[in-house]
This record gives C-alpha cells, sequence and structure tokens, in this order.
C-alpha cells in the first residue's frame, strides 16, 4: 500500500504548525483560533501515519536557543494554565492537576519540528518518530491542549 499522499499530509500539517510558532504572535482570538485549527489537522493526519521501522540514523534534535525561543514566543499565548485529569482511565477518580497550554504547544512543536528536520533526508525515520513521539508523548499533550482550547473562550477573556 502505498502511504505517500498520507505522508504527506502530515508533513504539510506539520510545516504549517511550526509556522504558526515560528511566527510573530497574533491577536489572542486568532492565536486561540490558528492553535484549534492546526492541532487538530496535525492530530488527523497522525491518524493517518503508516506503521514503520526504525532507521539506523539518528533523528535530528532542537538546539536549547531553538526550544527556548519557541517557549518565548509562548508567553504571549491568550491563556496559560487549565485543569486536567492525567488518568482518565481508571479504577478510581484522580484529582485534577494544573496544566499548562503553553508546554503542549511546545511538546508538540518540538516532536513535529524534530521530526520535519529529518524527513528531507530520511523520512522512514521521521515518520517513525512522529507516530512513535505521537503515541506516547504530542498525542497526549494534542488531546489535553484541544480540550482546553474548547473550553477556553476569547470573548470572555478580554
Amino acid at each position: 500500500m502505498d502511504f505517500s499522499a498520507d505522508i504527506s499530509r502530515f508533513s504539510t500539517a506539520a510545516q504549517r504548525y511550526c509556522a504558526w510558532l515560528e511566527a510573530t504572535p497574533g491577536a489572542a482570538a486568532q492565536e486561540h483560533f490558528n492553535a484549534i485549527r492546526l492541532i487538530a489537522e496535525l492530530y488527523a493526519a497522525a491518524l493517518s501515519l503508516p506503521g514503520t521501522e526504525p532507521t539506523s540514523e539518528t533523528a535530528p534534535s532542537l538546539s536549547q536557543e531553538q526550544r527556548n525561543s519557541i517557549r518565548h514566543r509562548l508567553k504571549s499565548f491568550p491563556f496559560q494554565y487549565y485543569w486536567e485529569v492525567f488518568e482518565p482511565i481508571a479504577d478510581a477518580p484522580h484529582d485534577a492537576v494544573c496544566a499548562d497550554i503553553t508546554d503542549d504547544l511546545a511538546g508538540i512543536y518540538f516532536d513535529v519540528k524534530e521530526g520535519l528536520l529529518a524527513y528531507p533526508t530520511d523520512e522512514q525515520g521521521a515518520v517513525w518518530y512522529w507516530t512513535i513521539s505521537f503515541g506516547f508523548h504530542w498525542g497526549r499533550h494534542a488531546t489535553s491542549a484541544l480540550r482546553a482550547l474548547h473550553s477556553y473562550d476569547p470573548e470572555s477573556a478580554e
């Protein structure tokens, strides 16, 4: 089966998400809307990525300066903290904990961007990295962020 269209769709969604966070922040309502739209697009595209094996190449990683730049950019996001239950599937209810939307948005960016850095020369390795990190890290950040973003009302915050 040829997954090239699915991989291309994810790569395009990843590029859009990363470009948004690499650009100058916009108005609060636009930032809120962009976050919802781009995370939903990225999440949906990730569901169609094929399973693959890792390659022997080491995935590129972002420098601390690049990571700090994204964190700094997110300081202007319309809200930061929200309440979350980290283990929603449990025998007994868990207490809610304070979560950080900027940590969610940055965590998604870091995982997706590192795959994008590998993508031009190691497509299989990039796809493997995206699917693995989606399953254990950025997918959870995405779903938590989407719920918080969906609950946030930018008009009541102004």
